[in-house]
């Protein structure tokens, strides 16, 4: 009998832990927010393509000869 007595010792506080982890599971759960989408970040090398039209014009006139 006296195993059976400190086994329903036990039972009350287990559950009232358990209940109180869950709890606080779920707050900090809303406290978050919903999941976003986001992206992957991976390594890989920087490529830039510039495409352009139009007219180069020198800011200034170089004038080259032999001395």
């Amino acid at each position: 009998m006296a195993t059976r007595s400190a086994r329903r010792r036990w039972i009350l506080p287990v559950v009232v832990a358990v209940g109180v982890v869950s709890i606080v599971l779920w707050i900090a759960s809303r406290i978050r927010g919903p999941a976003l989408p986001g992206y992957e970040v991976v390594a890989a090398p920087v490529v830039q393509d510039v495409v352009a039209t139009g007219r180069v014009a020198a800011p200034s006139r170089v004038r080259v000869g032999a001395e």
